[in-house]
C-alpha cells in the first residue's frame, strides 16, 4: 500500500514579543483534535502537558461551558530531572477545584523525553477521575486516530452500569432512523455517554465512537451495530431484520449491486467515503486503484487492508483526479464523489448505499471520465 501525505506550507511570520508567533501549526495535531472534542463536554477538565507552544497553542481552543482548561508548561528542568511533585500538586489542584473528572493530555516531547506521567499519578486523591491520554504527533495514521482512542479509554474507564433492554444510538444528528433509542443528544457528558453504554443494543452512526463502543460489547456481551460504513445490502438485511427495519430498500440496493457487479471495472475515486467506497465496491469485484481522502487513520487502515493489498491514496482532498496522470494508476473510470459527502453523512444503511450506487451507475452508464 502507498500512501502519499501532501501538506500546504505556510509563510511564516515573527513577532519579537512571543516567541510561539514563529512556530507554524501547519495541520491541526492530536492536541487540537481532542481539546476540540473536549470542550463539548459539561462535566470534564482538561489539563495539556507539554512545551512552550502547546500552551499557547491550547489556548486558541474556546471552552464556552463550566469546564476548566489548563496548560502545564514544561521547563528543560523538568525534561531532564522529571517534575513529580510538580505534577501532583497541579493534578491535586485541579480535582479539588469541583468534582468534575480531569483529562490529562500528555503532547509530544513529555512522550519523547519518557516521562512517566502514568506513574507521577499513581496513588493520588481522587485518581479515578483522572483519564489519561498521550496524544504524540509522531504515531499512528492521523492526528484524528487521538479522538477514537479517547472514546475508547472513555469505554474502559466509565463506571458501569445494570444492563437495560433497548437502543443506544451513538449520534448527536437527528437521524431520520426508525428506531426508537437513547441518542447522544447534543450535550455531552460523561454520565451521558456512561448511561448509552448500558443498554443491551449499540447502534453507531458517528465514526469517532466506533472503536470505543465496538470494544466494549466485545467485552460485555452487548450487541453491536456499525451503521457508519457503507455495506451490501447483505449485510444491511441482516441488520435491519435483527432491529425490526422494513427490509423493502434492500431489494432495491440489490438490484443496483447486481449492476455494477457486472462490470470488472478498475476506478479510481474522490470521496471523504473514500475507503468505505473502496470495501464496498471490492466487495462487488470492482479494485480502486487510487484513492483521494481528506483523513485517513487507523480505522481507516484496518478497513481498506481487509479487502485490498495494493492501493494509491493521496491524503490531500485539494487534488483532482485530473491532476493525477491515468497513465501512473491504471484505472477504467474516475469516480469524483466528493459532491456527495454530505448527503451521504445525512443517510444510513442502505439508503447511504443507494445514492451511492445510483450516483456510479450515472457516471459510468454516461462514460465518466476514462
Amino acid at each position: 500500500m502507498k500512501i502519499v501525505k501532501t501538506y500546504n506550507s505556510k509563510k511564516l511570520k515573527k513577532e519579537a514579543i512571543l516567541c510561539s508567533y514563529a512556530m507554524d501549526i501547519g495541520n491541526h495535531c492530536p492536541m487540537d483534535y481532542m481539546l476540540e472534542e473536549a470542550q463539548m463536554f459539561d462535566d470534564l477538565n482538561t489539563l495539556v502537558v507539554g512545551i512552550g507552544e502547546c500552551a499557547f497553542y491550547s489556548k486558541l481552543i474556546t471552552f464556552g461551558n463550566r469546564s476548566k482548561h489548563y496548560s502545564y508548561r514544561l521547563l528543560d528542568n523538568d525534561l531532564v530531572f522529571g517534575c513529580e511533585k510538580s505534577i501532583r500538586q497541579c493534578v491535586t489542584s485541579m480535582l479539588a477545584d469541583n468534582d468534575d473528572s480531569l483529562l490529562v493530555l500528555v503532547t509530544c516531547i513529555p512522550n519523547i523525553a519518557n516521562l512517566d506521567i502514568a506513574s507521577y499519578l499513581s496513588g493520588l486523591d481522587g485518581s479515578d477521575r483522572v483519564y489519561l491520554l498521550a496524544v504524540p504527533h509522531f504515531i499512528g495514521f492521523s492526528p484524528s486516530d487521538s479522538v477514537y482512542d479517547f472514546y475508547s479509554l472513555l469505554a474502559k474507564r466509565l463506571p458501569k452500569k445494570s444492563i437495560k433492554n433497548g437502543l443506544a444510538l451513538w449520534t448527536t444528528l437527528d437521524v431520520d432512523m426508525p428506531l426508537q433509542g437513547e441518542r447522544l443528544g447534543d450535550k455531552l457528558s460523561l454520565d451521558k455517554l456512561s448511561n448509552m453504554l448500558c443498554y443491551s443494543d449499540q447502534v453507531v452512526l458517528k465514526k469517532k465512537y466506533l472503536k470505543g463502543v465496538s470494544e466494549f460489547c466485545e467485552r460485555n456481551n452487548r450487541r453491536f451495530y456499525d451503521f457508519t460504513d457503507i455495506k451490501t445490502s447483505a449485510e444491511y438485511r441482516a441488520y435491519y431484520e435483527q432491529l425490526g427495519i422494513d427490509t423493502t430498500i434492500c431489494d432495491t440496493v440489490k438490484h443496483y449491486e447486481d449492476q455494477l457487479a457486472c462490470n470488472k471495472l478498475s476506478v479510481a475515486v474522490k470521496s471523504r467515503w473514500g475507503v468505505e467506497v473502496a470495501k464496498f465496491l471490492s466487495n462487488l469485484g470492482i479494485k480502486t486503484s487510487l484513492l483521494i481522502v481528506d483523513d485517513f487513520n487507523s480505522n481507516s487502515y484496518d478497513q481498506i487492508t481487509s479487502v485490498q493489498d495494493e492501493i494509491t491514496i493521496v491524503n490531500s482532498y485539494s487534488s483532482t483526479l485530473e491532476q493525477i496522470s491515468n497513465h501512473t494508476y491504471k484505472y477504467d473510470f474516475a469516480l469524483d464523489l466528493s459532491k456527495l459527502d454530505y448527503a451521504l453523512s445525512q443517510l444510513y444503511g442502505c439508503q447511504r448505499t443507494a445514492r451511492l450506487c445510483t450516483e456510479i451507475l450515472n457516471i459510468i452508464n454516461n462514460g465518466g471520465n476514462k
